[in-house]
């Protein structure tokens, strides 16, 4: 119509999937390579058609700070091959049965959490993908929704979550993702 136009602007925010190295579970750099490999991380953008892109850092792309050419720190891989090589090296077997258990016997059983009360969220597919691979390989990863979810981030309750954050013309990396941050 006359008069009326928009514009579309890049902003200092973004999504992101954390995983809590405080829990039992994830203390193990390797089952936190494990859990990454599975993590399909372009789903999001049908979440966000043509407006939203990859980033393989914890700041937007617009920040001066974002390295130029980035890669991915652990490349996606669907067959779930690199995953159960890690899982591995973090000393994890497949038992009789077929699961994916450590040393005592005990299988690996982690929670990925969507904040809200369903999953219409951008992370969903990319959750329910890295599910289907590691469950594949005998792991036990379970899928929910929380209305609480951003509470229970901030006491530190969650292994594996998505959520957003936005940044200031200067990140502040040891602020927010320091194993002693208190940003809330």
């Amino acid at each position: 119509a006359d008069g009326f136009s928009y514009s579309q602007a890049k902003a200092l925010g973004y999504g992101y999937i954390g995983l809590n190295a405080g829990k039992d579970s994830l203390a193990n750099v390797n089952v936190r390579r494990a859990i990454a490999v599975t993590m399909n991380t372009a789903l999001t953008l049908d979440y966000y058609p043509g407006t939203a892109e990859i980033l393989h850092r914890t700041m937007p792309k617009v920040s001066w700070a974002y390295p130029t050419n980035a890669e991915p720190y652990y490349e996606y891989d669907s067959t779930g091959e690199s995953a159960k090589s890690y899982l591995a090296q973090a000393g994890y077997t497949q038992n009789l049965q077929g699961k994916m258990v450590d040393s005592s016997g005990k299988q690996l059983k982690l929670t990925y959490t969507i904040a809200g009360a369903d999953d219409d969220h951008p992370a969903a597919k990319t959750f329910y993908k890295s599910q289907e691979i590691l469950n594949s390989l005998g792991c036990d990863i379970t899928v929910r929704t929380d209305n609480d979810a951003l509470s229970k981030l901030n006491n530190g309750e969650l292994e594996v979550w998505a959520a957003a954050w936005s940044t200031t013309i200067d990140p502040d990396m040891y602020q927010t993702y320091h194993k002693d941050s208190q940003a809330t």
